[in-house]
């Protein structure tokens, strides 16, 4: 086929004839957005299962739970241009690494059946 059918062929398929297509570009982002947001989101969104486990084993009400989860989620976004920031400038690999190392650090005394404070 010559170039500009090709080109023809493509340039019939837009978004002002069809705006509800599955080919409009408007249409793909919001889905891919939608769905970065849905899964981002579900991690906070899904604290309240936590909520008779956590409450029941520390015997406190619901509202310090809330509340820590409430500055949870506010530290986390206080930090994303941070997060971000950092990424920038040493790139997103570098970062991953050091958080994991940072996060690993953490987890190991309780993997070995010590508390923190005791290490």
């Amino acid at each position: 086929m010559p170039r500009t059918l090709i080109r023809r062929r493509h340039r019939n398929i837009q978004c002002s004839d069809n705006p509800r297509s599955p080919l409009c570009p408007l249409w793909l982002l919001i889905l891919i957005v939608g769905t970065i947001v849905g899964l981002s989101m579900g991690r906070a969104q899904s604290m309240g299962l936590y909520l008779p486990p956590v409450t029941k084993a520390l015997d406190i009400g619901r509202e310090p739970f809330g509340l820590a989860m409430a500055l949870a989620q506010l530290m986390m976004g206080l930090g994303a241009p941070l997060s971000g920031g950092l990424i920038d400038k040493f790139g997103a690999g570098r970062i991953v690494v050091v958080c994991v190392l940072r996060d690993h650090r953490r987890a190991l005394p309780h993997v070995r059946g010590h508390s923190p404070t005791t290490c």
